[in-house]
């Protein structure tokens, strides 16, 4: 009987694991954090032509080749906590992946419109166990017909990007494109690079005939 109650016990614990991952959304088992808290870092290995990676998550430089610094009221910001897409103001920008949206600003003066989508979909944090994912995407203006809940699917234009000239723009329009494990402050933020479509370090465009797997993101720009 000892082996059969064994088995029982298990069948009875993958059930509850089931049940918890069908609640809480599914898990990416990916490490997003070092054992120090730090984030893991693979950064844009392979980039498809027709889009402008102009700076990378972690980089010390901005996109002007400068160094990396940002003036925050708790602290200075001496590595980009992003990923960015340059591209021409007015051009749309689209959802990397399926979700609800948290919350859409209009026009913030230091850094313009953004948006923020609540995923399906969890990662691995450390000690902390299964995180919830949220992608940010900043320097743009988001659609009028954007509200907190609204579903989006990967490819659906949610904006366009900013004309440049705000404080935290720069010179040049681009999307800040995010990926993080909270929505209520930006300093819990990872490298997006974890969860493209195409793997790791790749970053992958929308294709509208290639569903995009739960847990994968693309770019938030159209490959021309």
């Amino acid at each position: 009987m000892l082996p059969l109650q064994l088995f029982s016990l298990r069948q009875f614990a993958a059930l509850c694991l089931l049940a918890v991952a069908l609640l809480i959304g599914t898990i990416v088992h990916a490490q997003v954090y070092t054992s120090d808290g730090s984030s893991v870092l693979v950064g844009a290995k392979l980039v498809p032509r027709g889009i402008n990676l102009c700076n990378d998550y972690a980089s010390k430089r901005d996109y002007s080749g400068a160094p990396y610094r940002v003036v925050e009221p708790d602290r200075i910001v001496t590595r980009h906590e992003g990923i960015d897409f340059c591209a021409s103001a007015g051009t749309p920008v689209i959802a990397p992946v399926a979700g609800t949206i948290r919350w859409a600003i209009k026009d913030h003066p230091l850094r313009g419109g953004q948006v923020l989508i609540k995923t399906g979909f969890r990662v691995n944090a450390g000690l902390g166990g299964g995180k919830p994912v949220y992608i940010g995407l900043v320097h743009i203006t988001p659609l009028d017909t954007l509200r907190r809940g609204s579903r989006v699917k990967p490819g659906q234009v949610i904006g366009h990007v900013r004309k440049a000239g705000l404080v935290e723009i720069g010179s040049r329009p681009h999307v800040h494109f995010t990926a993080r494990i909270c929505d209520t402050t930006h300093k819990c933020h990872f490298d997006p690079n974890l969860l493209w479509q195409d793997g790791p370090g790749k970053v992958s465009c929308f294709r509208a005939e290639q569903a995009v797997a739960k847990g994968r993101i693309v770019a938030p720009i159209a490959c021309r």
